[in-house]
C-alpha cells in the first residue's frame, strides 16, 4: 500500500504542474497568440505575415447576394485576412452571347456567367 502511494505522488505533481501551465497560458489568449507571432516570424521571416499574404490584394469572384458570400467575407473576418470582392456588373444575354462567340455549340449559361465574372476580376 505504501509503494503504491509513493508512485503516484509523482504523478499527482506532474499533472498538477501540466494544469497549471496549461491554465495560466489559456489565461491571457492574446499574450498567447502574440508569443506564439513573435515566435513564427523570427523563426520564418522568408513567410509572409500580412494580411494579404504578400500580394497586393487578394481577389475573390462572387456575385452580389451569392449564398457562398457571406460565408467568404466572415472566415476573412475571423482570420483577419483581407479580401477584396469588386462589384460585378449585371450581365445581358448580349453579353454572354459575345462572350460564348461561337454558334450552334451548346453551353451553360452558368458556366459563361462564371468566365465572365473572372474576367471581370482580372480587369478589375
Amino acid at each position: 500500500m505504501l509503494a503504491s502511494r509513493k508512485r503516484s505522488t509523482p504523478l499527482l505533481l506532474a499533472f498538477a504542474v501540466v494544469t497549471l501551465v496549461i491554465l495560466y497560458h489559456s489565461s491571457d489568449p492574446n499574450r498567447t497568440y502574440a508569443q506564439w507571432r513573435t515566435s513564427f516570424e523570427s523563426h520564418s521571416p522568408h513567410l509572409a505575415a500580412n494580411r494579404t499574404l504578400g500580394f497586393g490584394a487578394v481577389v475573390a469572384v462572387s456575385k452580389e447576394g451569392s449564398t457562398r458570400r457571406h460565408a467568404l467575407l466572415q472566415a476573412a473576418n475571423v482570420t483577419d485576412f483581407d479580401i477584396t470582392i469588386p462589384t460585378q456588373p449585371s450581365w445581358t444575354e448580349g453579353d454572354v452571347e459575345r462572350f460564348s462567340n461561337r454558334k450552334g455549340e451548346s453551353r451553360y449559361k452558368g458556366s459563361i456567367l462564371a468566365w465572365m465574372g473572372h474576367q471581370n476580376v482580372l480587369r478589375w
